[in-house]
């Protein structure tokens, strides 16, 4: 084979895998955010800065806080367990589902496990988008899809020293 004929080739095949790029859409091509499961305290600011862009009219952000009344009693702690290893890519599924429904520059959710006390935040949600509608309608499918997927087990122990578990979700693949 001459050389050529050889680079016409080579080229073929990288036209072939910019246009296989091309068709997978626009989420393919921008920064992949930031997926965490965390036993340290969550910094809004950090995950904020670590999904800005140029491109980027608006970063919608949501943070979760344990808060001190639950199912009617004062919440002593809250605590949450990835015993099956499945949180962080559940998480990532959750935000590919995102890219898929809305033009998104960057998305970031960070969910914090471990023993948190009423007030922590348990989870951030950080949309970068181009405009304010899919930045808003995405940060809400982000949490309403966390609220019904992960797959962490949550305990509440309330003040009174009751206890309250909840099931971790199985994988609906």
């Amino acid at each position: 084979m001459s050389q050529c004929h050889h680079l016409l080739q080579k080229r073929r095949e990288a036209l072939s895998y910019l246009e296989e790029l091309a068709m997978l859409g626009p989420a393919l091509l921008v920064n992949t955010g930031m997926i965490e499961i965390t036993k340290k305290p969550i910094s809004p600011q950090l995950v904020i800065n670590k999904i800005r862009s140029n491109d980027s009219g608006c970063i919608v952000i949501y943070i979760g806080l344990i808060r001190g009344y639950s199912r009617g009693k004062p919440v002593l702690s809250v605590e949450y367990n990835d015993a099956q290893g499945a949180a962080e890519a559940r998480l990532g599924e959750i935000a590919s589902g995102a890219r898929q429904k809305w033009r998104l520059n960057n998305v970031a959710i960070c969910h914090r496990i471990g023993m948190l006390k009423v007030g922590d935040i348990n989870l951030v949600v950080a949309i970068a988008a181009s405009h304010r509608r899919e930045g808003f309608a995405a940060c809400r499918y982000v949490i309403d899809q966390f609220k019904q997927k992960l797959p962490a087990q949550k305990k509440e122990t309330y003040q009174d020293g009751s206890v309250w578990w909840s099931a971790p979700l199985a994988h609906s693949g």
